[in-house]
């Protein structure tokens, strides 16, 4: 691996580890649905990538969808790029799926998304991040 790698990726799972918006239940990292919960005990929300699916690559995607959480009155997505940048925001979206932005031009590249699920101002669950990448 070059240096120039290593230090791509270790700035990628920093920014995933220390971002603000990232905070919140996340989902195992082989991708398997978390444990059920033990009887009598409330398992948490899910919050899943559903558009665009999580490592898509092609052209930029036309929308973002995931799935709804019972509960929340709105959501708050937002949209990467490879050094951790902020790239588009949109903290009040009340549907569970946004068209792409069309003010957001997005050069070749690497970028990611997350969604957060929120009642009021307190946040009930997050995505974690989903990669695409845009190729053409």
């Amino acid at each position: 691996m070059t240096p120039r790698i290593w230090l791509g990726t270790m700035a990628v799972l920093a920014a995933l580890v220390a971002h603000p918006a990232c905070t919140g239940p996340r989902a195992r990292p082989d991708g398997a649905p978390k444990a059920a919960a033990s009887p009598g005990q409330r398992s948490a929300p899910a919050l899943d990538h559903i558009a665009p699916p999580r490592d898509m690559t092609g052209t930029a995607p036309k929308y973002f969808e995931w799935t709804p959480v019972e509960g929340a009155d709105h959501y708050a997505i937002g949209v990467w790029n490879d050094i951790d940048s902020v790239v588009w925001r949109n903290d009040d979206v009340r549907t569970n799926s946004v068209d792409w932005p069309k003010e957001l031009t997005l050069d070749f590249g690497t970028y990611f998304w997350a969604v957060t699920a929120l009642r009021g101002d307190v946040p009930i669950v997050h995505s974690g991040r989903s990669v695409f990448m845009i190729l053409r």
